[in-house]
């Protein structure tokens, strides 16, 4: 698993699911993405793949409610993380109760 001690317990307010997104692959991945992978300029940089073949840093889009929605990176072993409005920056199971019918899509950087 890659070291994500860093990041854990920022502030939602500090770094937002989508503001961890850009920081973890800037750091981590020399990767600047400017916008989420269905913007028309960002979208030939991401390919879909099917739940089940993800693997560490793809990308894991959640709908959580009607029309918003929620991105964490995998860390691989059903791991992701993500920054939750209340608790900030965190690690869960995107296999969980709370998550697993609610992943949407899964994208891969190509």
């Amino acid at each position: 698993m890659i070291d994500v001690n860093e990041y854990i317990g920022t502030p939602y307010t500090e770094l937002n699911c989508w503001g961890l997104v850009q920081k973890f692959y800037a750091d981590n991945l020399n990767t600047i993405i400017r916008a989420e992978p269905t913007d028309k300029a960002e979208r030939m940089h991401w390919t879909p793949i099917n739940p089940g073949t993800e693997s560490i840093h793809d990308l894991l889009v959640f709908r959580i409610r009607e029309n918003k929605r929620h991105v964490g990176i995998c860390l691989g072993r059903g791991k992701m993380i993500h920054s939750d409005e209340l608790a900030g920056v965190v690690i869960e199971n995107y296999n969980s109760v709370i998550w697993k019918d609610r992943l949407q899509i899964i994208y891969r950087r190509i």
